[in-house]
């Protein structure tokens, strides 16, 4: 895919401020690149597809993006994987007795984030291991903020004694997210096995937990 630069929310591609009309139609090819991405590899999808399913022509989708990869990313931002909701709980006190069930409302959230999205952060994931500088910055953007708040609950958890100081805490977090991002798919693997999701969720949470020394 060709490298553009991140296309604009306020002005299309040929720098006009959009007015009403204009940021529909921006969304409804957004939202089929979102609903795209789920039926095909992104190498594969091409901009007729996208105009198509949006029920316009192709010349209109260039009129808002520059490439596939562009409104692919226009339908991450609509998505963040940082939600608020899993902001909010990183922002607890995981020190205090409700910690175990910070923790589990943390991976619940974080699971669920990626349940929701999943083509989308597939699609993400697999080009920016390919080398898309876009798509790299969009996913370091986007998990930042939680690797941030996940390196701060080591931080507190080493200065409260819990977890070994010879630890180094932005890696453990970096572990843990990377642990998470995995077993986002976990449900795939076990189609039809007596594993669901709140058995998987359970166990993420049991380790986090455990990881930052927390036993109740």
């Amino acid at each position: 895919m060709a490298k553009a630069a991140r296309t604009s929310d306020r002005r299309n591609q040929i720098g006009q401020v959009m007015g009403r009309k204009g940021h529909d139609t921006r969304a409804r090819l957004v939202a089929a690149a979102a609903r795209l991405v789920a039926t095909r590899p992104l190498q594969e999808l091409r901009v007729t597809d996208i105009a198509r399913e949006a029920g316009l022509g192709p010349p209109n989708f260039y009129v808002y993006f520059a490439d596939v990869g562009a409104a692919v990313l226009a339908a991450l931002d609509r998505h963040p994987q940082a939600s608020p909701e899993l902001l909010a709980i990183l922002d607890l006190d995981w020190t205090s007795p409700d910690g175990l069930d910070h923790a589990r409302r943390f991976v619940v959230a974080y699971l669920g984030s990626w349940k929701e999205n999943f083509a989308l952060l597939r699609a993400r994931n697999l080009a920016a291991d390919e080398g898309d500088q876009r798509f790299i910055e969009q996913r370091l953007a986007d998990i930042g903020p939680i690797l941030r708040g996940l390196t701060e609950k080591f931080e507190a958890a080493q200065a409260a004694g819990r977890v070994p100081k010879t630890l180094q805490a932005q890696a453990t977090a970096g572990v843990i997210v990377a642990a998470l991002e995995r077993l986002a798919a976990a449900p795939r693997w076990s189609q039809g096995s007596s594993t669901g999701d709140g058995v998987i969720r359970d166990a993420a949470a049991f380790v986090l937990a455990a990881a930052l020394g927390i036993t109740s």
